[in-house]
């Protein structure tokens, strides 16, 4: 991973292995404990990839979307004082082939974590089903989606690597640190 400068980090809500490039889209959901369901926000993110674009994407057991039988979307969770946070990735037109170097990466063994395990499945692109999808385009379909069937009507927040601050990419640059990353687990040298 280092040497293609792909850095690592760990979720506070843990969860499996999760590759970010500027192909894919990270969404959140954040919400009390009693008003969590995270059934109802996969297949809010599903309706939208079928309503916006015409994908075929369905939810399963795991709450994983598929498309064609193959991974488009993973997610974690974590409940914690009275609050639950829902977060995940939809891959729109990533690196397959850098995210498949880096979840089979040598490094990732060396840690250890009381993380939920990966569970290894085919992936795909959604740039795959409709040519010239964009995560610009994914992003606004969702906020569409999201604001019309949750019935709100300010605007959803996202944040864009161009909107943040100096402050914003300083604190960033303090988590990179793994010990920080890693608060229940531990890395190993060998």
């Amino acid at each position: 991973m280092a040497r293609e400068g792909i850095e690592l980090a760990r979720r506070r809500s843990g969860g499996g292995t999760v590759y970010h490039d500027r192909g894919n889209l990270c969404y959140s959901f954040i919400n009390t404990v009693k008003s969590h369901d995270k059934n109802a926000n996969s297949e809010l993110i599903a309706d939208a990839l079928k309503s916006g674009f015409g994908i075929n994407a369905e939810v399963n057991e795991r709450n994983d979307i598929l498309v064609d039988r193959k991974k488009v979307s993973g997610a974690a969770y974590r409940l914690t004082g009275g609050r639950a946070y829902h977060h995940g990735t939809l891959l729109v037109d990533s690196s397959l082939e850098r995210l498949k170097r880096s979840i089979l990466s040598p490094e990732l063994r060396k840690i250890s974590t009381k993380a939920t395990d990966s569970v290894r499945s085919k992936v795909m692109n959604l740039r795959e089903v409709v040519k010239g999808l964009t995560v610009d385009k994914v992003s606004h379909e969702l906020e569409r989606t999201v604001r019309t069937k949750l019935g709100i009507s300010e605007p959803v927040i996202t944040i864009r690597s161009a909107d943040m601050t100096e402050e914003d990419i300083e604190e960033i640059e303090k988590l990179k640190q793994v010990q920080q990353c890693f608060p229940r687990g531990k890395t190993s040298s060998s």
